[in-house]
């Protein structure tokens, strides 16, 4: 339930991914978590939500999973935000004993975008509109263009990683209770999604 008494219709919107390769170092995370962050993203704008919990989910090689998020001082549907909780929480997580197979993002305690928030004095928020424009100008360009037409500068340290479309037509499925009870949510799709 949010500040104004209204609860969100859905809990979390989230994506996940078995990559085209076993991750094997920070960077490969960070980089996956850069493409995970902004199909969240997008389709929390879509959708007319920001959140303020951050989860990572990581399986290794050998299939073991662990989780863990984080609460952020103000909720968000920034991709750059997101990607930047989101690799502090596997910083946190993840030792490297083993590679990783496969790896998800979800962002939850959910209100609608538009809620009146408390500004703080260490977020600058001249800068937060700035991505939040950015975001949705590479959304726009994207539906027009396709999803390979605007890439981040980070994608281009691995173009095997990154050939990876995280975008929510290509790695949508619904959980079971959607299947089985319907969206009740009253949005055009489903927003916890995992990859193949």
């Amino acid at each position: 339930m949010n500040d104004l008494g209204v609860e969100a219709p859905i809990k979390s919107v989230g994506n996940s991914t078995t990559t085209p390769r076993d991750l094997v170092n920070n960077e490969d995370v960070r980089l996956v978590l850069y493409l995970l962050a902004e199909s969240v993203s997008e389709r929390l704008r879509r959708n007319g939500f920001e959140g303020q919990l951050v989860s990572v989910y990581v399986r290794d090689t050998a299939l073991m999973g662990v989780h863990r998020q984080k609460r952020l001082a103000t909720a968000t549907n920034i991709s750059a935000e997101i990607a930047a909780a989101a690799f502090y929480v596997f910083r946190e997580l993840y030792r490297w004993e083993k590679p990783i197979r496969s790896i998800g993002l979800s962002v939850g305690a959910l209100q609608a975008e538009h809620c009146p928030r408390q500004l703080s004095l260490f977020v600058n928020e001249r800068q937060r509109e700035r991505q939040m424009l950015a975001d949705r100008m590479v959304s726009a360009i994207r539906s027009r263009y396709g999803y390979f037409a605007v890439q981040r500068g980070i994608m281009y340290e691995d173009k095997y990683l990154s050939s990876l479309n995280a975008s929510a037509e290509d790695h949508m499925i619904h959980p079971h209770s959607y299947l089985e009870h319907g969206n009740r949510s009253g949005c055009e799709t489903a927003l916890i999604a995992k990859g193949r």
